[in-house]
């Protein structure tokens, strides 16, 4: 759930303000779900906790498994436009390209 949001957050917001879109979307989520699952939102924190031994393995594969959906469940909602207004100039994979001068 809270990659979904996060990365929903990234790919519908305008260039210039996606990084304070991102922050505060996990700001939000750290204090709404953080005291539920430790609030592991990106799979490198995850993968990070399992291989330091503080996360049980089984649980970290399917927390991991569970943020990779999220975060193609929100690209699928992103890139089909289901967000309404939000999607405004979103293409499908055109989110890094114009914001890195790579678009054409």
């Amino acid at each position: 759930m809270g990659t979904f949001f996060l990365t929903l957050a990234a790919l519908t917001v305008a260039a210039p303000t996606t990084a304070y879109a991102v922050g505060l979307t996990l700001l939000v989520l750290v204090y709404a779900i953080g005291g539920l699952s430790g609030c592991h939102i990106n799979p490198a924190v995850t993968v990070g906790l399992v291989a330091s031994r503080r996360f049980p393995l089984v649980e970290g594969l399917l927390y991991v498994g569970a943020q990779i959906a999220g975060a193609l469940l929100a690209r699928f909602v992103a890139g089909a436009g289901l967000v309404g207004h939000l999607a405004g100039g979103y293409r499908a994979g055109s989110a890094g390209a114009s914001s890195s001068g790579l678009a054409s």
